[in-house]
């Protein structure tokens, strides 16, 4: 059974208080907090909802029934107000849960009569005595609470973005009045207070008016004015003087009026900040003028100790304390400087005092060092007062911080004011003050509280500049020799002695103490005239030293008492240079500096970080002190920090210690005790810093520091590399020493830990990139030797854990890399060591397609491979166990054929060849855990390539057993389709074309193997082959691809059958025949040739004889296919240079020519002949141009293959073949190449084509062609017996020119003529007797062709030059000598068989035949011996002379 349960109000109070509950206990923490969360209030509360009558009628209204007769007899106006709320008060809290600060805001409600919340009624902020109007709309922003944002800095240049932070201010109780509260009050209920009271609060507000009126600004203004109106008043009168005088006391009177002002109503002012610093200037700028007026101040404030303790120690507004400071700091610098006198120096190096203030002396150097402050002047009285407030500043020490920079500030003064705290006991009393609260007197309160510590700041700057005054040395030779009393002035009423309690350690030795728990020091009173050398020498007292030196208990479990002075001060964190100056002035005496080290070292091993660096700043002063025992203290400091750091392995301390040897290695001679003693302890230092450090940055650190001490080493020894080399061994011996800790280390971190992201690892890299650089020569590596065992044992125990980035096993490796020598022997050894092989077979390896893991393994793993080779190259037994290893096979499937190809380390390639070579059965393994293709051709083509050896049969039988060819096929194939390829290397794809070239070109050794006629008849879509094969013929491709698809064709040509090569015939038929319909429309466009001939590859646009029009930019799309279109067109052709030309036609040209000759002569067998005749009638088309034989050939063996073969004289039937032989014979070129048989093909191709000519073509031929001859000949007859002048260019290259032309027009007539069968006519026909008139003129021109064009006459027409006599001397021509119808004998008068050497051939003068350069004979030729003859030799002519000669016949 469920019953609710209410908690309602019965009856509202005319006052609401409603407590949030802000402050509340964490029982995790258990503390007690402060909620500082955001809550709003309104400032008008309905309460009805919450009361007994509302929930009462709310019931009743759910059940039916009528409203609450209590409620219903209200008049509704009354009882709307019996329930409303106004918000009249807020008391806000601001803190924490453990202290703070309430202040309320409060609404006047005197002037308010309406109840209303919306009435404009004032609202005040009460803050303890101060009350301030305050503006009620920033009430949620005051006392809501929640959180607001601050800015991080001030600055304007600072662009750091704001914070949020909680409030510390919020609302704490919330004062509520019922709103018919304010409408029943009336003025006559107010009751008359009593008369006591009445007077005192009159009193008050008269107290508090003039205090109004006295702090008042428009008063500060007015005083202010009427001070410094002195400076701006002039006076009109004659008397100078007068008004000088005048003025000064005017300014006198402002300054002594304006002291009184400043102390007895500025400083106690709220708010006046600025007025402070005015009025302190002011001041300041008149005792420059008037030193009397600082005497009076410092007199004033001399005697009347509580108001100066008022001022300096009681008074909470820092910024008065500061402005009083200064003003007293002003007058006693004015006074020092204007009146010494007055001030109270004295130089006791003369024998007299200052004269008096109108005397001043000029403050120099000497007299600065000689003067003393006088016993009884202003500044001694002064200071003894300051001293005298030292016991109240205890009880002040929020407020003391002034007070100690006062006494600061003083001590900047001068050394006499220096020397003058001393004398007054400042040492030990600001010791003892400061030391207070450690000697454990419970009866005294202990100064500042759990949440705010005193600031001994300028105490201990003061104490610092004290002490820096004293002369050590002597005050410690006064203390041992028993002279305990101090030589120093004093009055009756400085104290007589100051007695030091608790136990004191005064240095006596420098490893033992001296107590003196009831030590006193008797004052005697001296005048400074009486031992002026004294007076001026600031000697320390017994009592200073048992301040300074107070130990009390021990600082821990060192039985070594400790310094409490400097204990405290590097618990309380000062800064490090004012404990470096006290203690290392002190550290003048050896002693007292041992003592020092000692306390030093007892703190040192429990101090914080800060703590820590202070000690070690003051270990840097303390090797600064060039003394005898220098090199111990450098020794003895180095040792405490390597014991601080085998007992505290933080991070920090170990990078500050590292931080301090790189410091102190670079301080001259102490770095060089520094370095010789790092160097011979690396073993200890080195372990903790470069071992056990978790910072890897720390690990870093130490090893560059310590190959800096090696590096330094031989610069300070000035060794020689003999000596270098040698100490580099004997330090590399050190290092390899701390090896044997490693198990240690190792077996000390969990396993378990290590992640892949760990940088830190088992923190070995450093240690074993150090043994890395330190390895430089074979005295290194033998020295390691002996140490192999454990090495391998700590790598193998890291790779066990097989961590995917194991940085330390990469250095590791890498060491290992290095520190392999070339001693076989021993390398030998290792190979057949055991633990080395099964390391290296198991050795974990874990690629991933990130760049993180590729660099590691970039690094890690050429080191891997090449130690495997290594081993496997010297023992068999290793090589053999690595080949059935799992890591082998995973390795070249990952890298070789693999995802990770690109990635793979030659000395894996060199590996694998190894392997290949001394065990060639593990090629066929290999071959076998090759991925199906099917599933990718990838792998397929890369262990293709690795498997790829020329000369080995055995590699090609396996790869054509494997269905290479039809594999790397498709390869290609589906590079050239991918949709997104846009590159050429993609789509071309160039490195497997390069494999299918390789292993089908290069591989001759299995060119008649079954293998290969297995692989050829099997290669099933050799057809997509040729495809692409073709389609790469192209001026576009790049030159690689064009030369492999060129071999590639031609071996398909060769080696398939006809059927299977069929396809590149009619490709290579269709794209020439084509082109030669549009060569024969007689109109080739421009944008034609562009189309065919221009690309990004194509030769003619590099060499600039064609335009290119580039994709636009950003613009990309996979090349196309237009092969074959390898043609040749004249126009285009002569645009390049003879050079260029040449460069084309060998790497363009002539392959694809040779090409298609290939295709041309397969056989097709019966009735396959059309087309190789008629792609060679076409290639022979444009062969022409150049003089090309490539194809003439095949028509030509055609010819005569035709007259006993009517399948070839069918063939021969092509009108392109017509074609042919109608351009050849009207060529404007000679074919110099064109031999004896090859006249007489063409001769024969001719008669078998003549029925396909045009009519009379033929004979228009021969006219035509003995015309051309006829007028070159014409051209070239000698015009006389003695002179050619006339006939020829008087320019020599225009001359050259023109027979060039003469002689290309004159041999290809002739060969036209012996073409078309001109030479086997007889008898009286008009051509035969033309022919031997032509015959006959060719002697006489013959001496004026070059070499080449006399040897292409010869093969034409056998003959000789002659000297021609009349032509009665000739005799007839005789019938042809033998079958050659192209030689004609001519008979001469007298026989003649003196050889004659011309136009490269040799006469023999025994048969009468010339024989040519090539061995070939030719008979029946012209011979003739010139009778008397000159014969000059010119440019490779012979040129005979005008003597008579015979010619002879055979």
């Amino acid at each position: 059974m469920s019953t609710p349960s209410n908690a309602c109000i019965k009856e509202l109070p005319r006052n609401l208080i409603l407590h949030l509950k802000r402050f509340d206990y964490d029982m995790d923490t258990m503390r007690r907090i402060k909620i500082n969360d955001r809550f709003e209030f309104p400032s008008r509360l309905d309460m009805e909802p919450y009361t007994i009558d509302y929930l009462t009628r709310k019931e009743q209204a759910q059940d039916g029934a009528a409203s609450s007769p209590t409620t219903a007899q209200m008049p509704e106006q009354d009882k709307s107000a019996a329930f409303q709320y106004n918000l009249v008060g807020v008391l806000v809290h601001t803190g924490t849960a453990d202290s703070g600060h309430y202040y309320s805001y409060i609404k006047d409600r005197t002037g308010s009569s309406s109840g209303s919340p919306d009435d404009n009624t004032r609202w005040y902020h009460f803050n303890d005595s101060r009350v301030d109007e305050f503006d009620v709309s920033e009430l949620p922003s005051k006392a809501f609470g929640g959180s607001e944002f601050i800015p991080q800095d001030s600055s304007p240049y600072m662009k750091s973005p704001p914070r949020s932070t909680s409030k510390p201010y919020s609302a704490y109780m919330l004062f509520y009045e019922r709103a018919d509260a304010a409408i029943n009050d009336s003025p006559a209920g107010l009751v008359e207070a009593p008369g006591n009271i009445k007077d005192v609060v009159v009193k008050e507000n008269t107290s508090l008016l003039k205090d109004l009126a006295l702090f008042d600004r428009l008063y500060y203004h007015f005083v202010w004015d009427l001070f410094t109106m002195p400076q701006g008043v002039h006076h009109s009168t004659h008397d100078g003087d007068a008004v000088i005088k005048q003025e000064e006391s005017l300014e006198y009177l402002s300054m002594q009026y304006g002291l009184e002002f400043f102390f007895s109503v500025l400083i106690h002012a709220r708010d006046v900040d600025q007025e402070l610093l005015q009025w302190t200037r002011f001041l300041s700028s008149l005792f420059a003028k008037y030193p009397q007026g600082c005497v009076d101040l410092l007199r004033n404030l001399t005697n009347s100790p509580a108001h100066l303790t008022n001022i300096l120690l009681m008074c909470p507004i820092t910024q008065v304390r500061e402005a009083v400071i200064e003003l007293i700091f002003e007058a006693l610098r004015h006074l020092r400087q204007k009146d010494r006198v007055a001030y109270g120096l004295v130089n006791t190096a003369r024998p007299r005092v200052f004269a008096s203030s109108s005397d001043p002396t000029v403050d120099d150097e000497d007299e600065e060092e000689t003067a003393i402050c006088a016993q009884g002047s202003i500044i001694q009285e002064f200071v003894h007062a300051l001293l005298g407030l030292l016991p109240e500043a205890r009880t002040n020490w929020r407020n003391f911080d002034e007070y100690f920079k006062l006494m600061y500030e003083i001590t900047q003064l001068g050394r006499a004011e220096k020397a003058l705290m001393i004398r007054e006991g400042f040492i030990a009393e600001l010791t003892e003050f400061y030391l207070a609260d450690e000697k454990n007197d419970f009866k005294k309160k202990k100064m500042g509280d759990k949440f705010t510590k005193p600031s001994f700041r300028y105490l201990l700057l003061a104490l610092q500049e004290v002490i820096s005054c004293c002369d050590v040395l002597r005050s410690y030779e006064i203390l041992q020799s028993g002279n305990s009393a101090r030589r120093s002035s004093g009055n009756s009423n400085h104290r007589n002695s100051v007695s030091v309690s608790s136990s004191s350690s005064l240095p006596s030795s420098p490893t033992s103490s001296t107590n003196s728990d009831d030590a006193a020091v008797d004052q005697d009173t001296h005048l400074p005239s009486a031992s002026p050398e004294l007076d001026q020498t600031a000697i320390l007292s017994r009592a200073d030293f048992g301040a300074l030196f107070y130990c009390q208990g021990s600082a821990g479990p060192s039985s070594e008492k400790s310094i409490v002075f400097l204990s405290k001060m590097l618990m309380d964190r000062i800064d490090s240079h004012i404990i470096s100056a006290i203690v290392m002035h002190l550290s003048v005496q050896p002693l007292i500096g041992t003592r020092f080290l000692d306390s030093l070292n007892t703190y040192i091993e429990f101090a914080n970080d800060e703590q820590f660096s202070t000690i070690l700043q003051i270990y840097k002063e303390f090797v600064q002190l060039a003394d005898e025992g220098l090199e111990g203290r450098v020794e003895h400091i180095l040792g405490q920090l390597t014991r601080v750091l085998d007992r505290s392995p933080q991070s920090n301390v170990a990078y500050e210690c590292l931080d301090f040897f790189r410091t102190i290695s670079d301080f001259g001679q102490c770095g060089r005790f520094a370095q010789a003693w790092l160097l011979r302890n690396c073993k200890v230092w080195l372990q903790e810093l470069m071992l056990s450090q978790s910072e890897s940055d720390t690990r870093m650190r130490a090893r560059q520091f310590y190959m800096e001490l090696l590096s330094s080493e031989r610069a300070f020894n000035g060794w020689d590399d003999e000596q270098a080399a040698a100490a580099s061994a004997q330090h590399f011996g050190r290092l390899l020493e701390l090896m044997k800790l490693l198990p240690d280390l190792l077996a000390y971190y969990p396993m378990h830990s290590r992640r892949d992201e760990d940088d830190n690892g088992w923190k070995l890299v450093e240690y074993f990139t150090a043994l890395t650089e330190l390895v430089k020569s074979d005295t290194e590596r033998n020295m390691f030797f002996h140490s192999w065992s454990g090495f391998l044992e700590i790598l193998t125990k890291i790779d066990n854990q097989q961590i995917n980035l194991d940085y330390d096993k990469k250095e590791m490796m890498m060491f290992w890399g290095k520190v392999m020598n070339e001693d076989q022997d021993r390398n030998k050894l290792l190979a057949d060591f055991k633990p080395v092989g099964a390391l290296l077979r198991k050795f974990y390896v874990c690629l991933q397609n990130n760049p993180q893991n590729i660099q590691f393994h970039k690094e890690i793993l050429p080191i891997y491979f090449g130690l495997v080779l290594r081993f496997s190259q010297l023992s068999h037994t290793f090589l053999l166990e690595w080949v059935h290893c799992h890591n082998y096979t995973w390795a070249i499937g990952a890298m070789k054929w693999g995802a990770f190809s690109i990635h793979c380390p030659p000395e894996l390639d060199q590996l694998l060849q190894y392997t290949l070579t001394k065990v060639p059965l593990f090629r066929q393994e290999c071959w076998r855990t090759v991925p199906s293709p099917e599933r990718g051709l990838l792998p397929f083509t890369q262990l293709a390539r690795a498997m790829f050896e020329p000369e080995n049969a055995d590699a090609g039988a396996l790869f054509y057993q494997h269905r290479g060819l039809v594999y790397l096929t498709d390869a290609i194939h589906n590079a050239s389709m991918a949709g997104t390829v846009t590159s050429e290397p993609d789509f071309f794809a160039v490195d497997i074309l390069r494999l299918l070239c390789d292993y089908l070109c290069q591989m001759t050794v299995c060119r008649n193997t079954p293998a290969f006629a297995e692989a050829m008849d099997h290669w099933s879509n050799i057809d997509t082959a040729i495809s692409f094969l073709t389609g790469n013929l192209m001026w576009a491709a790049p030159a690689q691809v064009y030369t492999d698809s060129i071999k590639i064709l031609e071996v398909i040509a060769q080696e398939a059958t006809y059927t299977q090569a069929a396809p590149i015939l009619t490709a290579l038929d269709r794209a020439h025949c084509e082109w030669r319909d549009v060569v024969e429309s007689g109109v080739v466009t421009e944008n034609q040739v562009k189309n065919v001939f221009s690309g990004a590859n194509s030769p003619f646009y590099r060499l600039g004889a064609i335009e290119f029009q580039q994709s636009g930019a950003g613009v990309s799309s996979p090349p196309i296919r237009l092969g074959p279109v390898m043609f040749f067109h004249p126009e285009l052709f002569e645009r390049l240079d003879h050079v260029d030309a040449e460069n084309v036609m060998q790497n363009w040209y002539e392959p694809y020519w040779t090409l298609a000759c290939t295709v041309c002569k397969m056989d097709g067998g019966e009735g396959q002949k059309h087309k190789p005749i008629e792609l060679a009638a076409l290639m022979g088309l444009e062969q022409i141009e150049v003089g090309s034989l490539v194809h003439l050939g095949i028509l030509c063996d055609t010819a005569e293959e035709s007259l006993g073969d009517d399948d070839a004289a069918l063939a021969l039937q092509n009108p392109y073949v017509a074609l042919f032989v109608q351009r050849f014979l009207e060529r404007n070129r000679c074919i110099e190449e064109l031999t004896e048989s090859q006249l007489n093909g063409c001769a024969t191709l001719v008669q078998s084509v003549a029925g396909n000519l045009e009519k009379g073509f033929l004979d228009l031929a021969i006219e035509g062609n003995f015309t051309r001859a006829e007028e070159v000949i014409e051209r070239r007859r000698p015009a006389g017996p003695t002179t050619m002048e006339g006939l020829h260019p008087s320019d020599p290259t225009d001359q050259s020119l023109t027979l060039e032309k003469d002689a290309q027009t004159l041999l290809t007539a002739l060969q036209n003529l012996r073409i078309l069968g001109v030479g086997k006519l007889s008898g009286e026909k008009v051509e035969a007797i033309r022919l031997k008139q032509l015959q006959e003129s060719l002697a006489e021109v013959k001496p004026q062709l070059s070499g080449a064009h006399a040897s292409a006459l010869s093969t034409v027409f056998p003959v000789e030059a002659i000297n021609i006599e009349p032509a009665s001397h000739i005799a007839a021509a005789e019938p042809p000598v033998g079958d050659d119808p192209g030689v004609v004998a001519v008979t001469a008068q007298e026989p003649s068989l003196t050889p004659v050497t011309e136009g490269g051939a040799d006469v023999d003068s025994s048969d009468g035949s010339m024989e040519e350069d090539d061995g070939t004979m030719m008979s029946g030729v012209i011979q003739h011996q010139p009778k008397s003859a000159e014969e000059v030799v010119k440019g490779g002519e012979v040129i005979v002379g005008e003597k008579e000669g015979e010619v002879t016949a055979e």
